[in-house]
């Protein structure tokens, strides 16, 4: 026992006596941690630091902390502590996990004022309450409360099958502050579980159905983090006013996802009682449940397999070009087929066996685009038979998805067959392998040919949206201007085609096509190449089908051996036109060899023999004389016929010797005038007189001119006068 002695009146003024108030106390049991107080959030304590050693906490920077007493706390998860005292001299809070106090937890050095909260772990922890100094310490009311689980972030973890039992008393948060699943939010206390998953895509349940549960609960499940909550589920009711809540198939968690449970009233300001746990088993799921684990299956081997559980669902799935499948939740499982033929038929059914009503959808490749889909060609099973548009080539990857129908939900067990028949490729399935073709007949296929028709330049009329398996062969042309023909008439097992092209394989250039000329078979005809002609045929359909077939090919001349018919040019007389240093002479403007023919389809030509006659040619000057022509006629195998003459005559336009002069024998006789005089002497005036005549060859004009003597109009003095003309 001690005596605090303390002043009621306090002063320091000289003659003033001090009274003192005396209180006799016991010293703090709990002034050594040791000795700490059990301190509960039901229980609350009253406490003194009065006699307690004082001491200095590693909480505070302050060198003087006064005397302090000792508390322990135990939260079995981590939680929030709130801290409710009263006291009549200045506190300080200090928080420590363990009497060792050599780390602080919290410091709060304003001690009870506004009732402070702290986060704390799970644990152990002790709480120090001292004066802020030496001189501090007197008597206050201390409680606490634990708030484990209401906030997100200290959320309360659940284990498989363990039964928990919760309360939303006391929480500080509400439903109405989460995002809503469906169901309006209405303010009513929460608390926060979080539980982590132990299966791949197990079964999850989560319920509050438990006896101990005496008030009307809510479930809601999140995937996330707090920051960012996604709903995955909720439930009201589902076992009287309690809650169980699961997760359907497409939102089945992989092993080791942390989910949030939140857990409240659906009434408004309405607290919860209750008990809740976590179901989880497993799931044994096909391994081929997805599209990048299909599973390979083999040409007519019979696969049993089953859909039941598979995490993927077909309304996932891309629709099919005949089928809507997007309200679709029934399982799917993957197989997958590599093609053995280019184009074989193929055909994938569940027919062997009837256990569910089935579906099929067929992929190429990855799941992206649905080719085809049945339902119901067997019974309730399913059969595709893949027409030629969508036949493919040998070594694709055939994606195969069965599925139930829209109601089935659960999927079942199936057999899954399939079956390809097709042929072995032919060897000249490309230009570069074209097979040599000879006159005669060679039997060819064009099943299993991976080569479409729409892969070479286009040649024909037709227009063809897939194309057909073709195949090439190679013709040269063994005689000069032949007929050529290649035909399919000889037989055939589908409407064939045939096209003909000449250059090579990177310049093909279209030359003949045909279709249907002889009923469903084809023919062509060609005409007019030189001898060593390259030719490529290619031998196909108008549409998607392939068969077998007769190919044949001929030659035949068309020239005759004889050679042509000729009707020789005829002989011709020019006149020249044209003179140059006194030569006279013609340009020759046409040389008209005459005309040849021969048998149809074959064509011939005229030749000059070089070794005979006058090589004269068109655009020659010509001067008078005779020119001898001597020709041949040939045609395109190079028969010739008879040799041919004829001549072209050249004829000077006018004489080469000058045109003929007459003149008049009588001669011109002048008397003077007395008015005419001319160097002192009486003249006569020379009039116009008549020069003469001249004539030349036909065709040839010409002229009569003085050359010399007096002139029209000259003055003549008495005398003898000549008077010169010439003709031109």
């Amino acid at each position: 026992m001690i005596i605090i002695a303390s002043p009621n009146v306090a002063s320091n003024k000289k003659g003033f006596q001090t009274q003192y108030s005396i209180v006799v106390t016991e010293y703090p049991l709990n002034d050594q941690c040791d000795d700490s107080i059990i301190l509960t959030d039901i229980s609350a304590e009253s406490g003194f630091t009065i006699g307690a050693t004082a001491q200095r906490s590693l909480c505070s920077t302050s060198l003087s902390t006064g005397p302090m007493v000792y508390y322990s706390i135990s939260s079995p998860t981590p939680a929030t502590l709130q801290i409710s005292c009263t006291a009549d001299f200045n506190t300080e809070l200090h928080l420590f996990p363990d009497c060792s106090m050599d780390s602080c937890l919290a410091y709060i050095p304003t001690g009870c004022q506004g009732n402070p909260s702290v986060d704390i772990p799970a644990g152990d922890l002790i709480l120090a309450v001292s004066g802020s100094n030496f001189s501090d310490g007197s008597f206050f009311d201390l409680a606490i409360s634990l708030y484990f689980n209401d906030m997100c972030e200290t959320a309360e973890e659940l284990f498989p099958f363990v039964e928990v039992t919760g309360t939303t008393v006391n929480s500080r948060s509400s439903w109405s502050d989460l995002i809503s699943c469906g169901t309006p939010l209405v303010d009513s206390p929460v608390v926060f579980y979080t539980y982590t998953t132990i299966y791949d895509r197990g079964d999850l349940t989560i319920s509050t159905c438990s006896e101990e549960t005496t008030t009307d609960t809510f479930i809601n499940i999140f995937a996330g983090n707090c920051n960012n909550l996604n709903c995955l589920s909720e439930n009201d009711n589902s076992c009287g006013l309690n809650a169980k809540a699961t997760l359907d198939a497409e939102n089945r968690l992989p092993i080791e996802t942390t989910i949030i449970i939140a857990v409240h009233s659906p009434n408004n300001n309405e607290i919860s009682n209750f008990s809740i746990i976590v179901e989880e088993t497993e799931i044994i799921y096909p391994e081929n449940g997805n599209c990048q684990a299909a599973k390979e299956i083999f040409n007519q081997v019979l696969e049993i397999g089953s859909s039941v559980n598979s995490e993927t669902l077909r309304f996932m799935l891309p629709n099919c070009p005949s089928q809507d499948f997007s309200g679709n939740n029934s399982p799917v499982v993957f197989y997958f087929y590599d093609t053995q033929f280019n184009y074989g038929e193929l055909v994938v059914d569940t027919c062997s066996l009837q256990k569910f009503d089935t579906v099929i959808s067929l992929f190429v490749s990855d799941c992206s685009e649905c080719i085809a889909s049945n339902d119901n060609v067997c019974g309730t099973s399913s059969l595709i038979s893949l027409p030629y548009p969508l036949r493919q080539l040998k070594g694709t990857t055939i994606t195969i998805a069965v599925h139930g129908i829209d109601s089935d939900s659960d999927g079942g067990s199936f057999a899954l067959h399939v079956q390809e028949i097709g042929h072995v490729e032919p060897s000249n399935i490309n230009c570069h392998n074209a097979i040599e073709l000879h006159e005669g007949i060679t039997q060819g296929t064009t099943l299993g040919s991976p080569f479409l028709s729409t892969q070479i330049p286009i040649c024909g009329t037709n227009d063809e949206n897939f194309g057909s398996p073709s195949v090439f062969y190679n013709y040269i042309s063994t005689q000069e201007n032949s007929v050529i023909r290649f035909d399919t008439c000889f037989g055939g097992s589908f409407d064939s085609y045939l096209r003909v092209y000449s250059g090579d394989c990177d310049e093909m250039e279209c030359i003949a096509f045909n279709d249907n000329s002889c009923g469903l078979l084809s023919s062509v005809e060609i005409s007019g190449f030189p001898i060593g002609s390259h030719f490529l045929i290619v031998v196909s359909a108008p549409e998607f089908s392939a068969g077998n077939f007769v190919l044949r090919a001929s030659e035949e001349l068309i020239c005759d051996p004889d050679g042509p018919k000729y009707e020789c040019g005829t002989s011709k007389t020019l006149v020249t036109n044209q003179i140059r240093d006194g030569v006279q002479f013609v340009v020759l403007e046409d040389l008209d060899l005459g005309f040849c023919y021969d048998e149809e389809g074959c064509s011939c030509d005229i030749q000059r023999e070089e070794s005979k006659g006058d090589l004269i040619e068109v655009g020659d000057e010509l001067v008078s004389g005779v020119y001898e022509v001597y020709t041949i006629a040939v045609n395109d195998l190079g028969f010739s016929s008879d040799e041919c003459s004829f001549r072209v005559n050249v004829e000077n336009q006018c004489n080469p010797d000058g045109p003929q002069l007459r003149v008049p024998d009588k001669t011109v006789v002048l008397s003077t005038r007395s008015s005419c005089t001319f160097e002192g002497q009486k003249c006569a005036i020379m009039p116009a007189v008549f020069l003469g005549t001249c004539s030349d060859y036909e065709g040839c004009t010409c002229e009569v001119n003085q050359v010399d003597g007096p002139q029209a109009g000259a003055l003549l003095i008495p005398g003898r006068y000549a008077i010169g003309v010439q003709a031109t």
